[in-house]
């Protein structure tokens, strides 16, 4: 087996054994009496900085289980879902912006190191064709709306000429969204 091969296994197993321990985490705060002790810690003004702190956590893979277990906590206190799902869209932009930011000045180098002429061309023919700028924004707002990695399109937006304040808006308003029905369940179902 190559080493390129075996690292590459090995960071693929690391990062399936964080995002497991993360799941765990999650429904250790469900079902302990951590829970109840959260849920009055957030009831005063901590929720503020936790629902914020909690977007923020959202938006990375290996952090979105405990944050998600946390808004359902967040919705058992008495504050207005709307109010929460808005701090945590905001924290969950701006991780986002980010994340955006570090791929954009990035993904220049990484393409040249793949292959400097070849991959440079390609990536400028797809990048720029006028049905992969037009489906761009649907394709990666369905992807920032669902329980797929944000980096993934974090990445498709910041490879492309796609505006940053354009960015940030969309990925405000899909996060909002989503939270918003997490609180919104937690606040049914719980």
């Amino acid at each position: 087996m190559e080493p390129t091969l075996r690292i590459k296994k090995r960071r693929l197993l690391r990062d399936f054994s964080i995002i497991g321990l993360s799941v765990i985490v999650a429904i250790y705060i469900q079902i302990s009496d951590t829970s109840s002790t959260l849920v009055g810690f957030f009831s005063s003004l901590y929720f503020v900085p936790a629902a914020i702190l909690m977007g923020f956590l959202f938006s990375l893979t290996f952090t979105a289980a405990i944050s998600t277990s946390v808004f359902i906590l967040l919705a058992e206190t008495t504050h207005n879902p709307f109010l929460i799902a808005l701090l945590g869209g905001v924290g969950s932009a701006l991780a986002n912006s980010l994340i955006y930011k570090f791929f954009k000045e990035e993904i220049k180098d990484d393409i040249e190191l793949i292959e400097p002429e070849y991959a440079k061309k390609l990536a400028h023919k797809i990048m720029h064709s006028k049905l992969f700028v037009g489906l761009l924004p649907y394709l990666a707002a369905l992807i920032l709306a669902s329980p797929l990695p944000d980096e993934l399109g974090i990445l498709l937006l910041s490879g492309s000429n796609f505006k940053y304040t354009k960015f940030f808006i969309l990925s405000f308003a899909f996060h909002t969204i989503g939270i918003l029905a997490i609180v919104l369940l937690g606040k049914t179902f719980i």
